[in-house]
């Protein structure tokens, strides 16, 4: 986009600083931004693999804690019986 906006200087080296930090800056994660800011990205290709790596190792880290959240559920039905629960309630309807 800078070389649309900046016709023959996009590749100056103002050009881009400023498209690295408004990539930094326009990813919306505060935590995301300082780490990358961290790191001192020399160009903007450096800043945007360090932003989808650090996205990456945060997705794996929720993944993860999903896993760990669903075990509990395992078994469960939507009643929140378990499924020995469930088919005992539904035998004891049964015999009466």
């Amino acid at each position: 986009m800078m070389t649309l906006a900046y016709p023959g200087e996009g590749t100056s080296t103002l050009c881009e600083h400023i498209a690295k930090d408004y990539f930094i800056a326009a990813l919306g994660d505060r935590d995301i931004e300082q780490k990358i800011r961290e790191r001192e990205p020399r160009d903007l290709e450096s800043a945007f693999k360090r932003a989808v790596r650090l996205e990456a190792y945060y997705k794996a880290v929720d993944d993860r804690g999903e896993q760990h959240r669903g075990r509990g559920n395992r078994g469960k039905h939507e009643d929140g019986l378990s499924s020995e629960e469930g088919d005992t309630a539904g035998a004891e309807v049964g015999t009466g």
